[in-house]
């Protein structure tokens, strides 16, 4: 549906913010339909007299999408850092415990899954890499995990 049928179905300007940084939250837009998108947006608003964002909420809005973005990356950097981990053992040992998989996955620190990636690579066995994955999970501070 299009902000101009938004709009026309009786939706305040506010309304059609809080649907737009809703959608914006879950998707994103390559930068030329962004930008073709924002165009007709301010193009219909000008029409209809609709009041803009004001430079306040505009540089509040790029600093959640900024966030956003950088959230996202680090759940990405994360949870491409377990997969490696679980696949090099798959490979290695064909056979990984469950509870060393939940352990693996419940980690939140990348330099911890770093040291881990390489002691799966170097491991001669599973057995060792599982007291490893115990110590270093020990050692991890609370404000780490988070």
């Amino acid at each position: 549906m299009s902000n101009k049928r938004l709009y026309e179905r009786g939706y305040n300007k506010q309304d059609v913010l809080m649907l737009f940084r809703f959608i914006d939250w879950l998707m994103t837009l390559p930068p030329t339909l962004k930008q073709k998108f924002e165009e007709t947006v301010i193009k219909y608003e000008e029409e209809q007299k609709v009041t803009f964002i004001t430079s306040i909420e505009e540089l509040g809005i790029e600093k959640g999408v900024k966030q956003g973005v950088e959230q996202g990356i680090q759940q990405g950097t994360l949870q491409k850092a377990k997969e490696d981990i679980i696949e090099v053992l798959k490979i290695r040992f064909i056979e990984v415990p469950d509870r060393l998989l939940e352990a693996i996955n419940a980690l939140n620190d990348v330099e911890v899954l770093k040291t881990l990636l390489r002691q799966a690579v170097t491991v001669e066995a599973i057995e060792p890499f599982e007291q490893s994955l115990a110590e270093l999970s020990t050692d991890i501070s609370p404000q780490k995990q988070a």
